[in-house]
């Protein structure tokens, strides 16, 4: 995957830049100069007020359903955020664009996507996500002009330290992304994070709300309806276009599975799905079919009046979203699937397919439901309607043979990386999926959750009970990786080591199993393995920062070029990562290069303005080599005021300044 030079850390500021140079043609209907893509991660269908919820969680949402277009019944192609968002943004079913899982995968550049053919048509495009999940690495930034993935902490694009950030911060980047596009045309991409777990809401949501989850959800809501009163008071609101869309939902507990994954019910599976404007739509219309997320991008694009490319296989609903007929059209199949318990778990991947009202889990104990009558699907039909399954059966693999053809494509190990392993005791394959039935997970699944939500508040509680799942199931990676994480909370770093060793074994192309490998191997002074785990963690993946930053701290005083090397790369990735910026300024100023070093030093004071170390460094830069007392001096006054100051430091600034002042 290509970095774009006007996305992320530059991307605002490049933005006028964009919007002139990678326009292709304008031919962008006048009504529909805003386009706007709303994702609501982890937000079940049924918590909204339009989809039957009495909670009155979701005004900005039932507000937008009862003046436009709203599906009935949309399922998700997976319940898995990256997965999705691809067939969201592609139009491709899972099979086809081979994204499969979070983080294991990249999409293929070459896929068109919605934002590649609106930025096709002139559109300004831009996307604001709210989740490292969804970081640019993992392919879903081609075709926007701004990709702004920066979250909480201030890091830039491959910064895995920042994991998410509030939907109202989010959205005030997009509409600052919307104010700068001027008269353009644009298409603008809104990720909301919150009410994926942990369910920390805010107040007055977390106050006034008693379930955690649904007070996520009420904080969503509103960052909605903040973007929608930020677009009409940049006058973009009435010739928009909105589609607002959940990746997947969530389990609450219901079949055995608190979040999502692991099955294929209607919990984690089926979305709100609502698309607004202003004028031309039919008010309050309800779809009813069963549709698919795959049909996202096609639909905008038909109703703009684009030819979809080729390559996008979802089928365009526009004539159900206008009214003109209440059938799906043909090849409007709606196929779904999960490969975490494979993956993560080694039990066995699940599939299904809803066809004419049946909907079939494909499981070593298949399952077949009618959601429409069954909403909770307690009734499992497949044993007495055996050939009603056989049928969607048939339909399914039909499907999957005429579709299946992944472009994804994933870090593979080399020759070297090989070696590598071989040194570190490790085999290059990741446990094979069983025919076990997820259905038989769930006390280990729930025990893994247990375990994470422990590990804060009392991590030796959180081994024990990591232990005893292990002593059950000692083929989990998920368990080993995050038994390892707890032990370094304790600084237990040879036990930490074994563990993410045992982890690796189960899943031996995982990056961020070799940094933390390497984070316990240095802490246990055992440098040399320490560096071959963060060499074949950067290996894996070619965007990484952290491996960059603890092998760039590990080699600096012996390896300086290798080490400027390393902080150069990981500031292109991270342009906002200070301690980046810190690290390449202390090897320029041991190769004698004062001036690039202060230029870095006020970089960082730019992200971390009382850093005492920045401001003390840069001081003396500016004393000593650039003979700029001046500079110097309003650095140290500046320094002096922080509370935390050492005295001896502050003693020895006291006397700088004095002897200055003179």
């Amino acid at each position: 995957m290509k970095f774009r030079s006007v996305v992320g850390a530059v991307g605002l500021a490049l933005l006028g830049w964009a919007v002139v140079h990678c326009v292709r043609r304008l031919d962008v209907p006048e009504a529909q100069r805003t386009v706007v893509l709303i994702t609501l991660d982890t937000v079940r269908a049924d918590r909204v007020g339009a989809y039957g919820s009495t909670l009155g969680l979701t005004p900005a949402l039932d507000r937008l359903a009862a003046e436009g277009v709203r599906f009935d019944r949309c399922l998700t192609v997976a319940p898995i955020t990256l997965p999705a968002h691809a067939s969201i943004l592609t139009g491709l079913d899972p099979i086809e664009h081979g994204v499969r899982l979070n983080g294991a995968f990249a999409l293929d550049p070459t896929v068109p996507t919605l934002a590649t053919q609106l930025r096709e048509h002139g559109y300004a495009t831009g996307a604001f996500v709210s989740a490292f999940v969804l970081d640019r690495r993992f392919g879903l930034d081609e075709g926007f002009d701004v990709y702004d993935d920066r979250l909480a902490n201030g890091g830039g694009a491959g910064d895995a330290a920042a994991k998410e950030r509030r939907g109202a911060d989010t959205v005030a980047r997009a509409l600052e992304f919307v104010g700068q596009a001027g008269d353009r045309p644009c298409f603008l991409w809104v990720h909301l994070f919150d009410a994926h777990a942990p369910y920390e809401a805010p107040a007055p949501f977390a106050t006034s709300i008693a379930d955690p989850y649904a007070a996520e959800v009420a904080y969503v809501d509103a960052c909605v309806q903040q973007l929608l009163d930020g677009l009409a008071a940049r006058a973009r609101l009435d010739d928009a276009l909105i589609t607002v869309v959940a990746d997947h939902g969530e389990g609450l507990g219901e079949h055995g599975e608190r979040t999502h994954t692991l099955f294929l019910y209607d919990t984690t599976m089926r979305v709100p799905w609502i698309v607004w404007q202003r004028n031309g739509l039919p008010r309050g219309h309800v779809v009813q079919p069963t549709v698919s997320t795959t049909a996202v991008a096609p639909t905008v694009l038909d109703l703009l009046g684009f030819a979809r490319p080729a390559e996008m296989t979802g089928v365009a609903l526009t004539d159900l979203v206008r009214g003109t007929t209440s059938v799906a059209p043909p090849g409007a199949f709606v196929r779904i699937e999960t490969q975490a318990p494979a993956y993560y778990y080694g039990f066995a991947p699940l599939s299904g397919a809803e066809v004419d009202g049946a909907k079939l889990i494909v499981a070593p104990r298949p399952e077949l439901y009618e959601p429409r009558t069954d909403p909770g699907e307690r009734d499992d039909r497949f044993a007495r309607e055996r050939g009603r399954a056989d049928a969607v059966r048939r339909v399914l693999d039909e499907y999957e043979r005429t579709r299946a053809g992944s472009r994804a494509h994933r870090h593979e190990l080399d020759a070297s990386d090989e070696q590598m392993l071989a040194q570190l005791g490790y085999v290059a394959s990741r446990a094979t999926p069983t025919e076990r039935d997820p259905k038989d997970g769930v006390e280990l699944f729930d025990a893994l959750i247990t375990a994470a939500e422990q590990s804060g508040s009392d991590p030796a509680l959180a081994e024990r009970t990591l232990r005893n799942l292990l002593e059950r199931e000692p083929n989990v990676a998920e368990a080993f990786e995050l038994l390892g994480d707890v032990q370094s909370a304790q600084q237990h770093w040879d036990d930490a080591r074994e563990s993410f060793t045992r982890a690796i074994r189960l899943r031996p192309k995982d990056p961020v199993l070799y940094t933390k490998l390497g984070e316990a191997s240095l802490r246990a002074q055992r440098a040399d393995d320490a560096k071959t785990a963060f060499e074949v963690a950067i290996k894996l993946d070619p965007t990484s920062v952290r491996p960059r930053m603890w092998l760039a701290g590990m080699i600096e005083a012996t390896e300086r070029a290798a080490a400027l090397a390393l902080y150069n790369d990981v500031v292109a990735l991270a342009p906002q990562l200070a301690a980046a910026r810190k690290g390449r300024a202390r090897c320029l100023l041991a190769n004698g290069n004062a001036r690039l070093a202060e230029q870095d030093l006020r970089k960082a004071l730019e992200v971390e303005p009382d850093d005492v170390d920045s401001l003390v460094t840069c001081g003396r830069i500016l004393e000593e080599a650039l003979r700029n007392p001046e500079a110097a001096l309003e650095l140290y006054r500046k320094a002096l005021t922080i509370p935390s100051l050492a005295a001896e430091l502050r003693a020895d600034l006291e006397r700088r300044v004095r002897l200055l002042e003179r």
